[in-house]
């Protein structure tokens, strides 16, 4: 009975009243709300209800507006790989994150990086070839992988083939540089689960998307690997060690910038769904 309530559509457009607002935003996680609420600033979105809903419970959210035309409330969540899935139903009302998540979104700032390396170290020096080429080879090693983890996702495989920490896949444990005879060691482990063709069909659709491969790599992987790339460049120009908590890595890339192309689209996406509410 309580599970009906929290899940019929006359519920969750309640909530919106309730807090005495004109429509309410549903995301993910507690750490979805700040990122959204951003998208809404630059979308120029007003007097809105944003709140999460602790996870998978989106999926429910979100099959509640496909099978209602008309519903008052917006559900803002992950693409995860649904871009390549064939029978995907969409709505104005479900806005998506540009990458597989909003990770891939928030860190995609190469000068954001580097300034953060400047707080950590203590110094002026810049580290932005270092960064860029960091982030080059970071693609260029993950791409295999990536066309597994999509595999993986579309086919129902339910095997682990790019984890949420990148621990398992670096040369040393301290160090930001991903080792090719351990990702290797992976794809081999588990190449017998997928076929010829599946793998075709993940790789041709990733070739044909417009989105660099940054986008396709899952975001609690990104944020491990982008803290093992900040402390090290940081401790490399600085001589110390120096201490850093995710925490404080999401505080300083949760404002992302306007003028990045991935923004631009979800700024566009969210204005759309607003508008089909009124």
């Amino acid at each position: 009975m309580e599970s009906e309530l929290i899940y019929s559509k006359e519920a969750l457009e309640a909530k919106a009243t309730f807090y005495n607002k004109d429509f309410a935003i549903y995301v993910e996680g507690k750490d979805d709300i700040l990122f959204w609420n951003t998208i809404c600033g630059y979308a120029g979105v007003k007097n809105y209800h944003i709140e999460d809903v602790g996870g998978d419970p989106i999926k429910d959210y979100q099959k509640i507006i496909l099978e209602n035309q008309n519903t008052d409330f917006i559900v803002a969540c992950d693409l995860n790989f649904d871009d390549f899935k064939s029978n995907r139903i969409t709505s104005k009302r479900i806005v998506t994150t540009y990458g597989h998540s909003i990770e891939n979104t928030m860190y995609y700032m190469i000068e954001k990086i580097d300034h953060v390396v400047k707080q950590y170290s203590k110094t002026i020096k810049s580290s932005v070839i270092e960064i860029t080429e960091a982030i080059f080879e970071l693609c260029k090693k993950l791409y295999k992988l990536i066309v597994y983890d999509v595999a993986n996702d579309l086919f129902d495989k339910s095997v682990s083939m790019l984890s949420n920490s990148c621990s398992k896949y670096l040369l040393v444990e301290h160090s930001y540089q991903l080792c090719d005879k351990k990702i290797d060691a992976t794809v081999n482990k588990f190449r017998h689960l997928f076929t010829v063709d599946e793998l075709k069909y993940c790789e041709k659709h990733i070739k044909k998307s417009k989105k660099e491969i940054w986008f396709y790599i899952r975001g609690h992987f990104l944020t491990t690997w982008l803290y093992k790339l900040i402390k090290t460049l940081s401790e490399t120009r600085s001589g110390v060690k120096v201490d850093i908590t995710y925490d404080a890595i999401y505080s300083a890339f949760i404002d992302c910038k306007k003028n990045q192309k991935d923004m631009r689209q979800l700024i566009k996406n969210m204005k759309i769904a607003t508008n089909d509410i009124y």
